[in-house]
C-alpha cells in the first residue's frame, strides 16, 4: 500500500480517538470544561483541543455554552435515543420492570430501574417511579453509577471474569471490594445503603446474555428500604426473579 495513503488513514484514525477522547471528557463532567480543562484531562495539546471542539460544534457533537466553556451537544442525544431505541434488553425488559413495580412497589416511594454497563459505569436506560417517590431519589442521583461504589456496578462486576472486573475497576478496588463480590455471587443480588445519596438504598441484580455474561442490571431504589436489604427479604426474591426471566427472555429472543 502507497506509505502516503496510509499515512492519511493512521491520521484519520488519531482524530478520531482524539475526537472520542474530547467527547469522553466533556459528557464525564456535570458542567461546562474550557479547552485547556480538556487539554490537561486527555493530554492533547490546546491547539489540537481548540481545532477538535470547533469541529464538533459544527457537528452538533460539542455545545459551546459561552465564555469559552464547552458541553456534551444535542446531537449526541439523537444518536444516544437511536441506539436506546434499538437496544433488546431494554424492549424486552420493560414489561417485566412494570409488573416488579407493580407487585412489589406499590405504593411505596421507590423507582425500579434497568441499568446497563458502560465502561466503568452503569448507565440507567428504564425508570418507572411512584408519585410519591421524592423527587431527590430520581433526580439527584442522575442516569451514571459507579461500578465499583454502587448496587448496581457490583451486580455487573460480580457476575464478570475476574480479569475483566480488574480491568474495569482497578486490582485494588477489586481486592477491597472482595467479601462484597463474593456475597454477591452466593446470593445473586447487590445492596447499598447511603452510597449514591444520603438516605437511600438499593437492590440490584444481573441480566446476563446467554454466554453467561452481565448485560444489564435490575435496580430498586429509594428511601426506607433498610428492611429489604438482605437476600431472604420478599424485594430481594422479587428482584432476581425479574432479572432471571429478563434474561431468559433474551437468550430466546437472540438463539
Amino acid at each position: 500500500m502507497d506509505t502516503h495513503v496510509e499515512a492519511k488513514r493512521s491520521s484519520r484514525v488519531q482524530s478520531v480517538d482524539r475526537a472520542i477522547a474530547v467527547l469522553n471528557e466533556l459528557s464525564r463532567q456535570s458542567r461546562p470544561r474550557t479547552a485547556f480543562e480538556v487539554a490537561e484531562a486527555t493530554s492533547l495539546h490546546r491547539t489540537i483541543v481548540h481545532r477538535l471542539l470547533r469541529t464538533l460544534v459544527s457537528s452538533g457533537m460539542v455545545k459551546d455554552e459561552g465564555g469559552g466553556r464547552y458541553g456534551p451537544g444535542p446531537r449526541l442525544l439523537t444518536l444516544g435515543f437511536e441506539y436506546l431505541d434499538n437496544l433488546a434488553v431494554r424492549r424486552i425488559a420493560l414489561p417485566y420492570l412494570i409488573e416488579l413495580s407493580t407487585e412489589a412497589v406499590q405504593d411505596r416511594p421507590w423507582v425500579v430501574a434497568m441499568g446497563v454497563p458502560v465502561s466503568d459505569q452503569v448507565v440507567v436506560v428504564e425508570r418507572i417511579w411512584h408519585p410519591a417517590a421524592p423527587l431527590s431519589s430520581i433526580l439527584d442521583i442522575g442516569v451514571r453509577l459507579p461500578m465499583n461504589h454502587s448496587a448496581a456496578g457490583r451486580a455487573v462486576l460480580a457476575a464478570l471474569p475476574e480479569d475483566r472486573a480488574i480491568d474495569l475497576v482497578g486490582a485494588t478496588s477489586f481486592k477491597e471490594m472482595g467479601s462484597r463480590l463474593l456475597s454477591v455471587r452466593q446470593t445473586g443480588i447487590s445492596f447499598s445503603n447511603n452510597e449514591i445519596q444520603p438516605g437511600i438504598g438499593a437492590a440490584a441484580a444481573a441480566v446476563l446474555d446467554v454466554a453467561g455474561q452481565p448485560v444489564a442490571t435490575v435496580i430498586v431504589a429509594g428511601a426506607r428500604l433498610d428492611d429489604e436489604l438482605n437476600p431472604d427479604s420478599a424485594l430481594s426474591m422479587q428482584i432476581r426473579r425479574t432479572a432471571a426471566t429478563v434474561s431468559n427472555t433474551l437468550a430466546k429472543a437472540t438463539t
